[in-house]
């Protein structure tokens, strides 16, 4: 079932789609557009508890995000592993993966490029 959760306001200039697919257990948060402080509470909200055992954020269709989406993934990771969690994220723009690189993530929480990888690896 997918959940189409929110877009930000008109006024804004911002465009982020953000959509929630649960598969056999595993919730997907897909991303389209530009991560900012404007667009920020959409995802945030996306990546709330309850959330289940896995939880993927699926950034392929991501084209900018700022330090605060950094910052939200950092929580969010933080977060599934006080909890007993998993979650990862597909990073599979340039925008994303330079992100990854230069503040690490893929140390803190698993990153791969294609979802498919990333389910296979979280299931197990």
């Amino acid at each position: 079932m997918t959940e189409y959760l929110t877009r930000p306001p008109p006024h804004l200039t911002t465009r982020l789609d953000v959509r929630r697919l649960r598969e056999e257990g595993v919730l997907i948060v897909s991303v389209d557009g530009e991560i900012d402080v404007a667009s920020l509470p959409s995802l945030r909200h996306a990546l709330e508890p309850p959330l289940p055992a896995v939880t993927i954020c699926d950034l392929t269709g991501v084209t900018f995000m700022a330090a605060s989406g950094v910052g939200l993934l950092e929580r969010t990771a933080s977060e599934a592993e006080r909890e007993r969690r998993r979650f990862g994220v597909v990073a599979g723009t340039r925008c994303v993966t330079r992100l990854v690189t230069i503040f690490r993530l893929d140390r803190r929480m698993p990153v791969h490029r294609r979802l498919p990888d990333l389910v296979k690896g979280l299931r197990h």
